[in-house]
């Protein structure tokens, strides 16, 4: 609280004390004589608890390495993270402890998921939702909720994924699980992928996104680059795919995810068979093969073929179609995959269509919807399971409301209280409002003083900008009057020679017309390197991304240095004279280089996401005492001007004998406002 405000609460320091003193008996009187009527009898139930520690699971280091050890190999090696599940579990059987066993549940559920196996998956998963719910763990309810989403969604009832992973979504909101959160999202998003509303796809995958960069949760970013390429391929924009493709495998590869290897190359096959490029869909398609072969995920090798099976169907090439939809066939048989198996009964009956044998064709078509039977058949366990959750939620339920009528009998008691606390209430309000008032008062006075000081920053800002405008004059009359002033003098002087002497021989007059002419070729090159340096055409009509390798180009020609340049994420969204702006200031930087640094190598890199641009220039040349004022040449402090201007940042990085790095940061949004602004600023 400031001063300012302690004056207008303690003006009348002895009104204010009777007022807290008559506020303090009441309170007294309120909990004295009946704090056991408003307490005594009530039945409150406690709300769900949420631990992140696994302290609380596990009694020692070892018990928590020998899980994360577990957990980390259920995408690398299921069948070994598995193993150690069943080990612990019985462990934990023998010592009676339920809650270490939640977590171990998890991790089976899932393992059998990527084997295809639905029942055990759904059976581990629902035992560890019931412990969950038993001991009112709410970041575990939540775990169990997101995973048995994930196995309904691969057994196709998206409703009933949608259901679990909204319940996930809120015990994780609830618990504060930013992970956790965003990975409910990304399932969410995934669900919306699979039944085409991939616009509302996009909304959950981008919010999933946006949470894992900011926390840096490489597992994540993975994860959702993958779903977004299958969003960009349902877009049709080829190049984005690419990007969230290439992503994808770099992080599956550092984090030795085969299951992220496997999926990204099968939506990267998917890419292009909807590019009608067969031969690199089918090579896609093998890749995801093979990686899914190393660690037996059965079902992503299975739909690996079947997508192979399809596109040599596609090319007419039957015999090839078959091999594939045979081997598909015979994994999904071994995993007991009834989804599988209608789908490649699907693909037989219409590759012997195909071969125009239309018995067998109708055989596997046959055979085809008597699997599909089985398949939701196959629910029926599920659905068993899905019932026991549902009455122990009814129980709670029945709790609650015992609780609530207890409530109610309590309240019938305590009306007497209840007016005493509207009393109290009430003359809470009028002091309220008394403070209030004072209160607002001093508020609207720091208000305005903060418009002032925006205002007076507003000017600085402006004046800086005109300074560097004024600067930037300077330099163009000085390009003028020692580029342009003296050629176009000695143009003068040959065609005055030429005019005064008239009996000039012809040899003589042509000499003179001729270096005239080369004189004018001179002031039209340097006219037009003055003219680029401004405003180069091909930033007008091509934008800034064109502009700076334009520049790089000349740069190279100049064989001062080596330039390297590297453009990233840069999609052409950005106002014309943020681009201007961004390119004199990058002129400014290599104009230093080239006029102080003495250096041999440039580094240009531009990287560009939803959040800001970063312009990074980096050479090897002698560098400088950036603290040292007088080291800041004149072109620098323009560039940083110029940045600074557009509410951006300007960093130098720099030490005698060891080179420069600037770094330029611009927040990425709409600066139309922001530079109207400042023009109303100016001409007022």
């Amino acid at each position: 609280m400031n001063l300012s405000v302690k004056k207008h609460i303690f003006a009348r320091p002895t009104l204010n004390a009777a007022i807290l003193f008559g506020a303090l008996l009441i309170l007294v009187v309120v909990f004295l004589t009946d704090w056991k009527t408003f307490y005594g009898n009530q039945f409150v139930e406690s709300p769900a608890t949420y631990f992140h520690d696994l302290d609380f699971f596990f009694r020692d280091s070892v018990e928590i390495e020998d899980f994360y050890r577990a957990r980390d190999l259920v995408y690398s090696n299921p069948d070994s993270a598995r193993a150690l599940a069943y080990k612990a579990i019985e462990r934990f059987e023998k010592q009676q402890n339920e809650i270490a066993q939640i977590r171990y549940y998890n991790i089976l559920g899932f393992s059998f998921l990527l084997l295809s196996d639905y029942n055990k998956a759904l059976e581990y998963g629902f035992r560890s939702l019931q412990l969950s719910i038993k001991y009112n763990l709410g970041n575990q309810m939540a775990n169990a909720n997101n995973n048995i989403g994930a196995i309904y969604m691969h057994l196709g009832y998206h409703t009933d994924a949608l259901g679990y992973y909204l319940k996930a979504k809120s015990l994780y909101e609830q618990g504060q699980d930013s992970a956790q959160y965003a990975n409910t999202l990304n399932n969410i998003g995934v669900i919306y992928l699979e039944v085409e509303a991939v616009e509302t796809a996009k909304t959950y995958l981008d919010m999933a996104y946006d949470i894992y960069q900011k926390t840096d949760h490489q597992t994540g970013i993975g994860n959702t680059s993958n779903n977004l390429l299958v969003y960009f391929r349902h877009a049709k924009m080829p190049d984005s795919a690419e990007y969230f493709f290439n992503q994808s495998i770099k992080i599956g590869t550092q984090l030795n995810n085969h299951y992220a290897l496997s999926n990204a190359f099968l939506e990267k096959g998917n890419l292009f068979t909807a590019l009608n490029d067969p031969p690199n869909a089918i090579a896609y398609y093998l890749k995801s093969d093979s990686v899914a072969s190393l660690v037996k995920l059965m079902q992503m090798r299975s739909v690996a073929r079947i997508e192979i099976a399809k596109t040599y169907l596609g090319m007419k090439e039957l015999d090839s179609a078959y091999t594939f939809t045979r081997s598909a066939y015979d994994i999904a048989l071994e995993i007991g995959n009834k989804k599988l198996e209608y789908v490649a009964n699907e693909f037989f009956s219409l590759i012997f269509q195909e071969r125009k044998e239309f018995e067998k064709a109708l055989n596997h078509r046959n055979l085809a919807i008597e699997q599909k039977a089985e398949f939701q058949a196959q629910s029926h366990a599920s659905h068993m399971y899905r019932l026991e959750i549902e009455e122990l939620n009814r129980d709670k339920e029945r709790q609650q409301i015992f609780i609530a009528e207890q409530k109610m009998h309590i309240a019938s008691q305590r009306n007497q209280l209840h007016i005493t606390m509207v009393s109290f209430f009430a003359l809470l309000v009028i002091l309220s409002f008394i403070y209030y008032y004072f209160f607002n008062k001093n508020r609207q006075k720091q208000t305005k003083q903060a418009y002032e000081n925006k205002i007076r920053h507003s000017l600085e800002m402006t004046k800086a900008v005109l300074e560097a405008e004024i600067q930037e004059r300077k330099r163009i009359g000085m390009e003028l009057h020692d580029g342009l002033g003296p050629l176009l003098g000695l143009v003068k002087l040959n065609i005055t020679n030429i005019l005064r002497e008239n009996g000039l021989s012809p040899n003589k007059r042509e000499g003179l017309l001729r270096s005239a002419a080369a004189n004018l070729d001179d002031i039209l090159k340097e006219m037009k390197n003055i003219s680029k340096n401004l405003a180069p055409i091909v930033l007008i009509e091509k934008g800034f991304e064109s502009a700076v390798k334009d520049l790089v180009m000349r740069l190279q020609n100049l064989k001062y240095f080596d330039v390297h340049l590297s453009m990233n994420g840069w999609d052409n969204r950005v106002d014309s004279f943020v681009e201007h702006s961004l390119y004199r200031a990058i002129l400014e930087v290599m104009n230093n280089i080239i006029s102080h640094a003495s250096a041999s190598v440039v580094n240009i890199e531009v990287l560009k996401n939803g959040r800001e641009i970063t312009i990074i220039i980096e050479d090897n040349g002698v560098g400088f005492d950036p603290s040292t004022s007088g080291n800041n040449g004149q072109g620098l402090k323009n560039a940083a001007t110029r940045i600074e201007g557009m509410e951006g940042k300007f960093f130098i990085d720099s030490m005698p004998n060891r080179g420069t790095i600037v770094i330029m940061e611009l927040p990425n949004g709409e600066f139309t406002k922001m530079k109207d602004e400042k023009d109303k600023v100016v001409s007022g």
